[in-house]
């Protein structure tokens, strides 16, 4: 992970912090932030100011190759659990506290200045139409949805793919967790104690993912948005070119990354259970938006 890079953002985002501030916020002892500051510093991106430390233009410079781009989210599929609701209307334009799921997301990453926004649909593309006047966003149509999953959604946006968010539409997501920058690509986790059907992951002492496969028992289970980098945007274009032209229909894009996280490091981003929430059935969202 690029520690130099989270290090020049934290500064970015709170200036003045101590090491010992850093290194909370970080995740690291007080002595790997030292040598993070050391080098950051000889690097010439971070100045000492009274004990605290600045960013410099050149660290505002360094930052800039991590900026995000992009957002593309997934819409295209309909929930069958959602029936007969989803009849009349897609299930991530339901509303939760007066707000529907899929503008909370689009708000969220304005607010980090990510304009540039994908909306993939199908089922009933006609619903999201709205989007394109009220917040700017594009929207692209998979003619494929019913028979692909969402590799088809996938790789027909791969040409976009590089610092890029990718969301699900339907997860509502309580606080803002995007950022302007992003040094390191990762998944949103959370720790799930029992079983569960969803994919899951392991990882190594620094958050890497080591693996990942459906299902499981206290496993760290990947449900929220992903965030690529450029570098690894590049690698996972073709194997999602190559997904898509073997006609695996049934499979979603996750799959393609089984086998090749020694060429492609990726890490956990692990937030609270309840920061993303998916509800199965409308019985759960309707409990949930008492």
């Amino acid at each position: 992970m690029n520690k130099i890079g989270h290090l020049c953002r934290a500064i970015r985002q709170d200036p003045d912090q101590t090491q010992r501030q850093l290194a909370k916020r970080l995740g690291v002892s007080l002595g790997k932030c030292h040598s993070l500051v050391h080098q950051a510093a000889a690097d010439g991106y971070i100045e000492e100011k009274d004990a605290t430390f600045v960013l410099t233009d050149r660290g505002a410079q360094y930052l800039e190759q991590f900026r995000v781009e992009n957002a593309i989210i997934l819409a295209a599929n309909i929930d069958i659990r959602f029936v007969p609701f989803t009849h009349e209307m897609p299930k991530s334009l339901m509303e939760i506290e007066g707000e529907r799921i899929i503008e909370r997301q689009i708000r969220q990453l304005h607010a980090r200045g990510i304009t540039d926004i994908t909306v993939v649909v199908g089922y009933l593309a006609e619903k999201f139409e709205y989007l394109t006047d009220k917040f700017g966003v594009k929207l692209v149509f998979n003619p494929e949805y019913t028979t692909k999953n969402n590799v088809a959604s996938l790789f027909l946006t791969r040409h976009l793919l590089g610092n890029t968010y990718l969301l699900t539409a339907d997860h509502w997501i309580w606080e803002n967790i995007f950022q302007t920058y992003e040094p390191a690509p990762w998944f949103c986790c959370h720790w799930h104690e029992g079983t569960v059907g969803t994919w899951t992951c392991q990882t190594n002492g620094r958050g890497r993912i080591l693996s990942i496969k459906r299902g499981g028992r206290d496993k760290l289970v990947m449900r929220g948005p992903v965030c690529f980098t450029k570098a690894f945007a590049q690698k996972l274009v073709p194997l999602i070119e190559q997904e898509y032209q073997d006609g695996l229909e049934s499979e979603r894009w996750e799959t393609v990354l089984q086998g090749q996280f020694d060429e492609m490091p990726i890490y956990a981003h692990v937030r609270h259970p309840d920061m993303v929430q998916h509800f199965n059935t409308l019985e759960e969202l309707r409990d949930f938006d008492l």
